[in-house]
């Protein structure tokens, strides 16, 4: 085998274990994320810290493929433990966008400078703020086209009340969380 084969080799090798590492250490989050959606009380919608572990996840890779597979999922676990009437196909829309929408906004950073915890917190309040506006959204209107009585009871008010008293805390709250969650995954890589 020559240097140049070697070379390739011990690149793949490298490249193969830090892919795994990001997988595992993804599902770790996701996992975490999932059990904090089961665990928090419901009141038809409830705060989804499941989006602060996704978004964590996804500053861990660069990789298209992985950010897809981590949004997919995402989008499944939160659309297996909704409470929200017909909240599975728009949890698995919010998640997909936001999570590219977070993807997009830490590179742009990340490319200017070096991003911190504080960043990281802000960029996860705007994706949930962005998240629950689109999953509100696609709900209503899947409520609408399926004349889902629940679904229009909930949407009385409104949106604006339930942006206010739901979607703008957990963007805060996910905010705090995602960051406190960068600092510990930063201490692990030291």
């Amino acid at each position: 085998m020559n240097e140049k084969t070697k070379k390739l080799t011990r690149s793949k090798n490298v490249t193969t274990k830090k892919n795994t590492q990001v997988m595992v250490t993804s599902a770790i989050l996701l996992a975490l994320g999932l059990v904090l959606h089961m665990i928090i009380p419901s009141a038809g919608i409830k705060p989804d810290f499941l989006l602060a572990c996704m978004f964590i996840a996804i500053t861990l890779t660069d990789n298209k493929k992985q950010v897809f597979a981590i949004t997919i999922v995402s989008g499944i676990l939160t659309a297996m433990t909704t409470n929200f009437p017909a909240g599975q196909l728009p949890s698995m829309i919010d998640k997909f966008l936001s999570g590219f929408l977070f993807l997009m906004i830490y590179r742009s950073i990340n490319n200017r400078k070096s991003i911190n915890t504080i960043h990281i917190g802000i960029i996860s309040a705007i994706s949930t703020l962005f998240s629950g506006v689109i999953f509100l959204t696609s709900v209503f209107i899947l409520g609408k086209i399926m004349g889902l009585v629940d679904v229009m009871t909930i949407f009385e008010r409104g949106f604006y009340p339930m942006i206010t008293l739901i979607v703008l805390p957990t963007s805060i709250a996910n905010g705090f969380f995602a960051g406190l969650l960068n600092k510990i995954i930063n201490l692990k890589k030291y």
